[in-house]
């Protein structure tokens, strides 16, 4: 008997070649977009919505009320009563001017002094007391930035009264 020749399991692989195993798919952790479309459209748009409102909110201007912004004006003084020469039968006299808002105002005379922050329309007035004679009214404003303005009438007082 002759021997027959033994046959090899038969194999897809031409032969020389090395077997191959087969790859195994791998499956991400991530649902497949392909199979939700709609759920990456939504990721999306809220992606984009946060980003807006986010950027919205930080790069917005802060606008403050016409009522709280402090507007530039000029440091002032003005004497509305009494004018220079006034005659004053009376011991006492009413002093009022005008200022910027919320401006400290200092009156004297030699015979009396007194001081008084003006109003939030800049006027002030007070009242102040004369001697006998010639009276040199100052009126002295200062500014919260350290400017000063003075004005001086001079006032005479009857001395029979």
């Amino acid at each position: 008997m002759q021997n027959a020749p033994q046959q090899q399991p038969s194999t897809s692989q031409p032969p020389g070649k090395i077997p191959v195993e087969p790859i195994i798919e791998r499956r991400s952790v991530f649902p497949t977009f392909k199979k939700y479309p709609i759920v990456l459209v939504l990721l999306i748009a809220v992606g984009i919505i946060s980003a807006v409102l986010l950027l919205n909110f930080y790069l917005r201007p802060t606008y403050l009320p016409s009522s709280e912004i402090k507007k530039e004006q000029l440091f002032t003084l003005s004497l509305e009563s009494p004018t220079d020469g006034t005659l004053a039968v009376n011991n006492e006299i009413l002093v009022k001017g005008k200022t910027t808002p919320q401006t400290t105002v200092m009156i004297y005379t030699d015979e009396d002094q007194t001081s008084i922050v003006s109003g939030d329309q800049g006027l002030f007035e007070a009242t102040i007391t004369l001697s006998s004679g010639i009276n040199t009214l100052n009126v002295t404003a200062f500014s919260s930035d350290g400017q000063e303005k003075n004005i001086s009438v001079n006032i005479l007082r009857d001395g029979q009264t």
